[in-house]
């Protein structure tokens, strides 16, 4: 939030100096400009670092914050010293303006310290291409993108040029700057969101984002059936054919599993071979008897067109809930626990209702 913040900023400023013949008004522009840029490269640094996967000494953010302070304060009293300007001069041209400015040696500092950080980005972005795939591959494409078009507005900017398509093409560089940024901050949040609520074998929910949907509608009452299964046998699969026949158990599960629930929210892998379903508005023992047959018959041919190994079942404890008190999700979790227990004595490939 506060990186797009500053990038409005930084493009403000712009606007205001390309848009006025005010020698007050360009300054105040400039001012703002600089500490639109300051924010923008200190929130770019972290953002930057968190997408890398990259710890950066903290030392190093501690001397970027202060030359970029030490730099945005003379900006802020330029009109009482010579450090970042050494010279201030308003040039009109026709209808347009121009401020020229003499920069001094805390402007070489600035721009080089940045420099160097733009070349960092770009580096690590080259070295996160090689190894990244698909959505991951443009998002970081996007991501070394970003800097780059501040860097190309400040050298329109240098060209000293007035005219109409200038101030088109510092507006575009900023709106592509914000874009490009945007659009890898949304994409790393949602990879972020999904990976904290999915689980990475099956891609199904994990246990604790399933627990906060389903008890969101048990504190609704919403009536339902909440439905507990695992694989039979399912530690004789991983001793004979090894663990990774048994994750393609699961995922061949998983998969038969997305087939039958429209909503995968409500499919989770709890853990192991244990995976539970919540099926909102479903209450009738023969609709829930025709869903547990077409699972078995569903995941018994998968695993044949999947050419597994093994060939497993599955057992079923169903649970329903109808909705007329408050029930919470570990005790509605207990019920369907214990017909799946009352299921496994039973033989494999069995279902049993709570």
């Amino acid at each position: 939030m506060m990186l797009d913040i500053f990038s409005l900023f930084y493009m403000l400023a712009y606007i205001m100096e390309h848009t006025t013949k005010s020698m007050d008004v360009m300054c105040t522009s400039i001012k703002i400009e600089y500490a639109g840029q300051y924010g923008f490269i200190m929130s770019m640094m972290m953002f930057y670092d968190l997408y890398f996967e990259r710890t950066r000494k903290r030392i190093l953010y501690y001397l970027e914050a202060f030359v970029c302070s030490v730099c945005v304060i003379a900006v802020f009293t330029m009109e009482h010293n010579h450090l970042f300007y050494t010279s201030r001069k308003l040039k009109e041209i026709g209808q347009y303006a121009v401020i020229q400015l003499k920069p001094g040696v805390l402007y070489f500092v600035f721009y080089i310290s940045n420099l160097f950080i733009i070349l960092h980005i770009e580096l690590l972005g080259i070295q996160k291409l090689k190894t990244c795939k698909d959505r991951e591959r443009t998002s970081c494409i996007l991501m070394m993108a970003g800097p780059l078009f501040p860097l190309l507005s400040v050298l329109v900017k240098w060209s000293g040029v007035t005219h109409n398509y200038d101030l088109m093409a510092l507006g575009i560089l900023g709106i592509l700057s914000c874009i490009s940024v945007a659009v890898v901050k949304y994409d790393y949040l949602e990879l972020i969101r999904n990976d904290s609520e999915t689980d990475p074998l099956t891609g199904l929910s994990n246990r604790l984002f399933f627990t906060s949907q389903v008890s969101s509608y048990l504190q609704n009452q919403t009536h339902g059936a909440f439905i507990m299964l695992d694989v039979d046998n399912f530690k004789n699969v991983n001793d004979t054919f090894g663990h990774g026949e048994g994750d393609r158990v699961l995922v061949s599960l998983s998969d038969s599993l997305k087939m039958l629930v429209a909503d995968e929210y409500f499919i989770a892998r709890m853990g192991g071979d244990e995976f539970c379903i919540f099926l909102p508005n479903v209450t009738r023992k023969k609709t829930l008897t025709r869903f547990s047959q077409q699972l078995l018959s569903t995941f018994k041919e998968d695993q044949k067109r999947k050419e597994l190994k093994s060939s497993c079942s599955c057992s079923i404890g169903i649970a329903i809930y109808n909705g007329s008190a408050r029930t919470a999700f570990e005790e509605i979790y207990e019920w369907a626990d214990n017909a799946l227990y009352d299921s496994k004595n039973s033989g494999k490939g069995q279902w049993k209702f709570y």
